[in-house]
């Protein structure tokens, strides 16, 4: 009776994590995502890795009020890290990840926030999205001999060289020769 008691009891340990630091002590994790409509996708992983648990939960702010979280992962073996989505029940707004109003969290079972950063080529399709393509090239200078540099060359200019257009005088050295 005492034995199958005490067998239940250390797994029922080994389970909750009596032996792993994270659960003692807490974690830092990192790791990126991205915004999705009304979805947060990311991953996160141990800043060291430590364990192969992951975060109690991800918690995602938008002006300091929570508009989403999950405690479901997808372990990634791989990787070492674990795959997430969370629903924050509206859209996701260009505003919201440049201002840096949304904030993404997984939080330790200790209750320790480690922020996560957003994936920058994400941020890098929103900042096109919004301001659409970059403008066409307005003017180019050919500095070289039959360029178009003429008009906007002054003093301080030698002639046109078949390639390129020299200044006059000297300049800062970059480097020293000493």
């Amino acid at each position: 009776m005492i034995l199958p008691c005490l067998i239940s009891r250390v797994r029922d340990a080994w389970r909750s994590g009596w032996a792993d630091p994270v659960t003692h002590y807490g974690a830092v994790y990192h790791g990126l995502y991205q915004a999705e409509e009304r979805q947060i996708r990311g991953f996160v992983a141990h800043a060291r890795r430590v364990s192969e648990r992951p975060p109690d939960s991800i918690v995602v702010f938008c002006d300091s009020d929570v508009t989403g979280a999950t405690e479901s992962f997808e372990h990634r073996n791989l990787y070492r890290d674990w795959r997430f989505t969370v629903d924050v029940g509206v859209s996701i707004s260009t505003r919201d990840i440049l201002g840096s109003r949304l904030k993404v969290f997984a939080v330790d079972r200790l209750g320790g926030p480690s922020e996560l950063s957003p994936d920058g080529k994400a941020e890098l399709a929103l900042i096109k999205q919004t301001f659409g393509r970059p403008p066409e090239t307005e003017l180019v200078v050919h500095f070289a001999q039959g360029g178009n540099s003429g008009a906007y060359v002054r003093e301080g200019w030698y002639g046109r060289a078949q390639e390129h257009t020299w200044t006059e005088g000297t300049g800062p050295v970059p480097w020293s020769s000493r």
